[in-house]
């Protein structure tokens, strides 16, 4: 069931079309061809009295459908689509043969003399003087009884669909039975059905489908399995569509915020964490900082990783901004299917902040480097910034994207030392500055007001203590701070990134980190400690005291 004219839209391959109207009756059909639809449509208005004819390919088909002709008696024909020899089904079938006759379905344009239209009138007023079977299904047509009279429409209450409890359900003639008295029937929700017909299937069904046709089909495309569930391949990162994740990630962004003294509601100044210092903790890092070891914008980003899925922080935050998110967005985030990319924009132009995030699309995230080049020139031109942009939403923040990157992490700083409450670090100015200014604190000297923080917001301790402290496994010989998670990770970037140091001095440091680490591991992860782990291996073949430097050669560690 397609639409009201569906029944109508019978295949034809014919170059010619047929008329097989009868001229007059009990006469054969007139088989007149023609070449054109035109033609055939103008003959059967003059030859044939019907006004206002419009072909469709069920007249070449009006023989073998079962309509009635003249002389003949009416019938009820089997239609795909239909059950057979089912009334109720042919009364929209009659409305649909008017439809594709081009005529109205009041009857209208039937003319009233012998002809073939003025039997199709006769034939069908039945159906014409009811209620559409689509809009009104406790109308049914009656069979006729016999008595010569021909069939009616009349109402019925839905309690009383019947059907003869004789012969088969295909060659039986549906009737209506009295609601009082016995017989077979089938309960369908709140309606009974008559035959294998049931009214209320009927418009539910039309409808639906209908609806159906006029919506986009889902699109077609590839997915990314995951690759840590080989025996049970599902889509990757499927766990971060759950409230669970979500829940975790938000642990994760308040203890961080909150080691670095600000809320989760903080924005008036960055946080910059790169994925180097992800490991230590602020205070260290305050002591250690400096002009010369800041870090640049290539350095890494902070990562994150939940179930089978490693994306950067600032990804992760904006997609967790969100409670609910379906399946396509979790494909789209993939980068998976025809859509537009979506990016983690930076509201500060800050790579290495984890506040100003939003989830937005890839062109809006390029076309916001506008703004940072005007706030720049602002800057360098004296001019007064404005605290936002009004070229995007949500607008860039044009006084943060304004600040240096040094600067970003001397307020930044500055902040930590006033939420914990110590002497804040001074920073000199570095030779090589863009502007005329050195913002290193706060109040910031120039006019930029939207950065600027409250005491009240200042958390002076840790809201989310960690039982488990690791180690600060920092690199002594490179010039930035640069921290590791694990001791094998740092084992391999000194043996692989550091290979102009002598190899006693190196064999040296890594013995005086696997100390460290066999220590943390015996106080939080004893039930671990077994020599069937590789790295506990490693560790105590550091601790004799004939290891060289061949047998670090002989771990084969990956590149760091």
């Amino acid at each position: 069931m397609e639409g009201p004219n569906s029944s109508l839209r019978f295949a034809t391959q014919r170059k010619e079309f047929t008329c097989t109207f009868q001229a007059q009756p009990n006469q054969d059909p007139c088989h007149k061809s023609f070449t054109r639809v035109f033609n055939l449509e103008r003959h059967v208005q003059r030859q044939h009295g019907i006004a206002g004819f419009r072909y469709s390919s069920a007249v070449d088909a009006v023989a073998q459908s079962g309509m009635p002709q003249v002389g003949r008696s009416p019938e009820y024909p089997q239609r795909q689509g239909h059950p057979p020899d089912n009334v109720a089904s042919d009364l929209a079938h009659g409305r649909h043969l008017l439809h594709g006759f081009g005529m109205r379905t009041d009857g209208a344009d039937l003319p009233s003399d012998g002809s073939t239209g003025f039997e199709l009138k006769t034939h069908l007023e039945q159906y014409l003087s009811e209620p559409d079977l689509r809009t009104d299904p406790s109308s049914v047509a009656s069979p006729s009884d016999g008595s010569g009279e021909e069939a009616s429409l009349y109402p019925i209450e839905p309690d009383v669909w019947a059907v003869a409890d004789t012969g088969s359900l295909g060659g039986s003639e549906p009737r209506i039975r009295d609601g009082n008295t016995s017989g077979s029937s089938q309960e369908v929700g709140s309606r009974k059905r008559c035959g294998s017909f049931d009214a209320g299937d009927y418009v539910e069904n039309y409808n639906r489908i209908s609806k159906a046709r006029r919506l986009d089909s889902v699109p077609r495309y590839l997915v990314k399995s995951s690759t840590t569930r080989q025996g049970n391949p599902q889509v990757k990162a499927l766990e971060w569509l759950g409230a669970p994740a979500k829940r975790l990630f938000d642990d994760t962004y308040g203890a961080m915020l909150s080691r670095w003294g600000v809320p989760r509601e903080h924005t008036g100044t960055c946080v910059l964490v790169p994925e180097a210092w992800s490991s230590l903790e602020p205070t260290l890092l305050m002591s250690l900082f400096s002009s010369a070891n800041c870090p640049t914008t290539d350095l890494a980003r902070l990562s994150y990783r939940h179930s089978d899925h490693t994306s950067t922080f600032a990804r992760a935050l904006a997609w967790f901004q969100k409670s609910t998110r379906r399946g396509i967005d979790l494909d789209n985030f993939l980068g998976c299917g025809p859509f537009k990319p979506m990016d983690a924009s930076h509201l500060c132009h800050h790579s290495h902040c984890i506040v100003h995030i939003e989830y937005e699309g890839a062109h809006i995230n390029q076309d916001r480097r506008r703004c940072l080049e005007a706030a720049r020139a602002m800057r360098t031109n004296k001019t007064v910034i404005p605290a936002q942009c009004d070229q995007h939403q949500p607008p860039c923040l044009l006084q943060h994207a304004s600040l240096t990157t040094l600067e970003a992490y001397c307020i930044q700083f500055a902040v930590l030392a006033k939420a914990k409450q110590v002497p804040a670090k001074q920073v000199s100015r570095p030779q090589r500055h863009r502007y005329s200014t050195f913002e290193s604190r706060l109040p910031c000297s120039a006019d930029l007001t939207a950065i600027s923080v409250e005491s009240s917001e200042l958390r002076p301790n840790n809201d989310f203590t960690t039982v488990r402290r690791k180690p600060d496994l920092l690199c002594s010989y490179c010039n930035r701070i640069k921290a590791f998670k694990t001791v094998t990770g740092l084992w391999s970037h000194i043996f692989h990134k550091h290979s102009d140091v002598d190899d006693a001095s190196r064999l040296t440091e890594m013995r005086r980190l696997g100390v460290l680490w066999r220590e943390y591991l015996i106080d939080y992860y004893p039930h671990n400690v077994n020599e069937g782990n590789i790295t506990i291996r490693r560790l105590y073949e550091l601790q004799k005291d004939d290891v060289s430097w061949d047998a670090v050669i002989a771990w084969k560690l990956r590149g760091g």
